[in-house]
């Protein structure tokens, strides 16, 4: 039971990733004037991190039921504040409507976008790797699933700290 629990939940955490992720920038858009827009969007962005902490505490803690309970919660908690809060239209319109190829093309002549296209996904492949695979990867060598969350858990803290005090 507690496994279909669990594919439910991923399942649903799978489709919904990239329409969160996708959403920060258009909403800081939206709801904020444009000086406190990138702070809107560093806070917004930093919070998906501080969510995988707080996951991490709560699976060295708690059963994977109760886990999947308190992420229950805040998701319905986070979809009604969501509600309320979107009825009021938003105070900021964008700028210009996307513009498709035309801005794609306009960004891919940037070379520093083309190099962060070609090697952000390195690095972001041997993260989700390393946060989805490292407890059955560490287990044959005796460390325990409450040992492995602690290593996921200050790997994100570090990355997240490194963020935040390294210079650009």
């Amino acid at each position: 039971h507690e496994y279909a629990v669990a594919l439910a939940g991923q399942t649903l955490v799978a489709i919904a990733q990239p329409l969160v992720l996708t959403a920060i920038t258009p909403m800081a858009a939206r709801y904020l004037p444009s000086e406190d827009r990138p702070k809107g969007i560093a806070v917004a962005s930093a919070s998906t991190f501080g969510g995988m902490i707080v996951a991490f505490l709560l699976s060295t803690s708690v059963s994977l039921g109760h886990v999947l309970v308190v992420d229950a919660v805040v998701a319905l908690v986070t979809v009604v504040v969501l509600a309320v809060v979107l009825r009021t239209p938003p105070p900021f319109a964008p700028e210009s409507p996307a513009g498709g190829r035309a801005d794609f093309v306009r960004a891919w002549r940037n070379p520093v976008i083309r190099r962060m296209c070609l090697l952000v996904p390195i690095p972001f492949g041997a993260f989700t790797a390393l946060t989805t695979w490292a407890q059955p990867l560490l287990k044959p060598a005796g460390v325990t699933q409450d040992d492995a969350g602690i290593l996921l858990l200050v790997n994100v803290a570090a990355g997240v700290i490194g963020c935040a005090v390294l210079p650009d």
